[in-house]
């Protein structure tokens, strides 16, 4: 083949238009993807956040409940706390040391955008010799 033909050019401008479009769409595809991730990470982080002050306030209510036990069996007379009252009581008191644990989670980062050098690498191909 000596040169491109006119049915060549044509379907070389069609591609080019398509690839354009692809790219484009990828593009408009991947800035809606990272809109989503960061509103999503906010909402994720505020309730994550929220989570782990209720997890504080339940500690502090477990402390409080657990002291209050470890109060009232200080106040108790040895022989009732070696007796089965007070093994029971130390074993409900023993319950409430639970530790409870936060959380984190890890949010997806911005998705990059793709390599979209095809669609200008086939643009720029040379049209004549």
């Amino acid at each position: 083949m000596q040169k491109l033909t006119a049915a060549h050019f044509k379907q070389k401008h069609l591609i080019e238009s398509a690839l354009a479009e692809a790219s484009n769409q990828i593009r408009a595809e991947v800035l809606g993807i990272n809109t989503f991730l960061a509103a999503a990470s906010e909402r994720m982080e505020n309730l994550i956040e929220h989570y782990n002050g209720l997890v504080g306030e339940a500690g502090l209510f477990i402390d409080s409940i657990h002291d209050a036990q470890e109060a009232y069996i200080s106040g108790r007379s040895d022989t009732w706390v070696e007796g089965d009252k007070g093994y029971a009581y130390q074993e409900w008191a023993s319950a409430w040391t639970e530790e409870l644990e936060t959380i984190e989670v890890e949010v997806p980062g911005q998705m990059d955008e793709p390599d979209l050098t095809a669609a200008d690498s086939f643009t720029d191909l040379p049209l004549l010799p």
